[in-house]
């Protein structure tokens, strides 16, 4: 079976190579373009609509939309090996939208995890709509179907503290709750493995606080 990682090299390589020589014809335009619709169906994105992209590639600007395309490919493959890696099994394991403090702040991780796996994939509307139709299993593209206002909040920078302040916003619009309410859930009840462990010198600070003892 052909490996499509070498095919995907070979194929980029093949693409910087004709456009350090000034450009292509026809021909190798038409060339080109089979060979990266080979490569997509290797990858198993024959039904993603990156595939008529490709198809319909103009020969204005060939080359660099042929490769960004490729690029995007890589991107949308790993992103889904990502998750399948990943323990998170998306819409299953969410609280109540009723569910209390502690549930709640549950539901801001959960998000948190899943804006990790796309959040480096949502460049602009377009890279939205791609990756909306290949990870449409996650909680949060079933909350932004209620609240559409909110996509273009999420093309935005990957900062984890830009993505913690998202997955509030979406868990707060997922339970119907104020903002404000569910970062005080989050602040009482977020998981352990997201609280900070105390630097050496807040130790210090804290055992220099306590009295001497007796």
């Amino acid at each position: 079976m052909r490996n499509w990682r070498a095919e995907h090299r070979r194929l980029l390589a093949r693409v910087d190579e004709l456009n350090a020589q000034g450009g292509v014809d026809k021909q190798e335009c038409s060339r080109l373009r089979e060979e990266a619709l080979d490569v997509i169906n290797l990858a198993g994105l024959s039904s993603n609509p990156l595939y008529k992209q490709i198809e319909n590639l103009r020969r204005e600007n060939f080359l660099s939309n042929l490769r960004g395309r490729l690029e995007f490919a890589l991107k949308l493959v790993e992103a889904f090996q990502r998750r399948r890696r990943s323990r998170i099994r998306p819409g299953s394991r969410f609280p109540s939208p009723v569910a209390g403090s502690e549930a709640r702040a549950k539901t801001v991780a959960l998000l948190f995890q899943e804006l990790r796996i796309v959040a480096p994939h949502l460049t602009n509307g377009e890279a939205y709509q791609e990756v909306r139709r290949s990870h449409g299993n996650l909680k949060i593209f079933e909350i932004l179907e209620t609240r559409p206002k909110l996509q273009s909040d999420l093309v935005q920078s990957e900062s984890s503290r830009g993505l913690l302040g998202r997955a509030q916003l979406l868990a707060a619009h997922y339970h119907g709750r104020e903002l404000s309410t569910l970062k005080t859930d989050w602040k009482r009840f977020k998981p352990r493995k997201f609280r900070r462990k105390p630097s050496a010198a807040s130790e210090s600070h804290i055992l220099a606080l306590r009295p001497p003892a007796s």
